[in-house]
């Protein structure tokens, strides 16, 4: 978390709006993330990892956009495992630009 933490500072010292990603992955991926516990804390990712980025959202305000539960966004066609789509694009943009206007971002 050092360098998204880092980032976080250095966009606050600029003035500039910031917010953390959680780009969607597809749904074998996303399934492994939620269920499947890795070492040494026993947990899938999604729960070793959830707490402390949205504290660390919250700490320099910098909401959570979560592509894969609960943000607004269904596209699920992928060159891999984690890489969306071009036809993936439109929606993406969409989602970004709207929750930035939504939080007075622009």
């Amino acid at each position: 978390m050092y360098f998204t933490e880092r980032s976080l500072q250095i966009a606050r010292e600029l003035g500039v709006p910031a917010r953390l990603l959680w780009a969607r992955v597809a749904p074998p991926l996303r399934e492994m993330k939620a269920t499947i516990p890795v070492p040494p804390a026993n947990k899938p990712v999604r729960d070793i990892w959830i707490g402390p980025v949205t504290e660390l959202g919250e700490k320099y305000d910098a909401p959570l956009i979560d592509m894969n539960y609960g943000a607004a966004f269904t596209c699920d066609i992928f060159h891999d495992a984690s890489h969306l789509a071009g036809d993936c694009f439109r929606g993406f943009a969409d989602l970004l630009f709207e929750t930035a206007g939504a939080q007075g971002v622009g």
